[in-house]
C-alpha cells in the first residue's frame, strides 16, 4: 500500500512539474557581429577607417600607436573612396587615398600598417566580443 502511495504521489509531482512548465517561453539567441562602416561611423564621423575582408580597420587608437610595429608583408592597396557607409566594401577607405598599399605587420595579426603622404599609420582591427 506504501508503494502504491509513492507511485501516485511521484507520478502527480511529474504532472505538476510538466504543467507548470512555461511552454510559451521565447527564447532570444543574439549572433554578435563585426561592426560595420554604419556602425562605427555613426560613432565616430570623424573615424579613419578602411574596410578589408569584410572587417572595419580603424586608425588614432591610443593604446595601438603606443606600440612598435615592423612591416611585414603586402596584402593590397585602397581601391575605393567613400564618405557613405553604405559604399563600403573590401578596399574602401573615407580617408586614405586610392592606390594606398595596405601592409601586415610582423607583431600582431589584428593590425595592419598603411603608408600614407609620407606618414606611417597603423590601422586596428575592430570585432565584437
Amino acid at each position: 500500500m506504501k508503494k502504491l502511495k509513492f507511485i501516485y504521489l511521484l507520478i502527480f509531482s511529474l504532472f505538476a512539474l510538466i504543467g507548470c512548465a512555461d511552454k510559451n517561453k521565447d527564447i532570444n539567441v543574439s549572433v554578435s557581429k563585426n561592426p560595420d562602416a554604419q556602425e562605427v561611423l555613426s560613432l565616430d564621423s570623424n573615424a579613419d577607417i578602411f574596410q578589408w575582408n569584410d572587417i572595419i580597420y580603424k586608425t588614432n587608437i591610443d593604446w595601438i600607436n603606443e606600440l612598435q610595429f615592423t612591416e611585414n608583408s603586402k596584402v593590397g592597396k585602397i581601391e575605393a573612396n567613400s564618405s557613405y557607409a553604405a559604399e563600403f566594401k573590401n578596399g574602401t577607405a573615407n580617408k586614405l587615398s586610392v592606390g594606398t598599399e595596405i601592409f601586415t605587420v610582423k607583431e600582431r595579426n589584428d593590425v595592419l600598417m598603411v603608408k600614407a603622404d609620407g606618414e606611417v599609420k597603423f590601422y586596428y582591427l575592430l570585432a565584437e566580443g
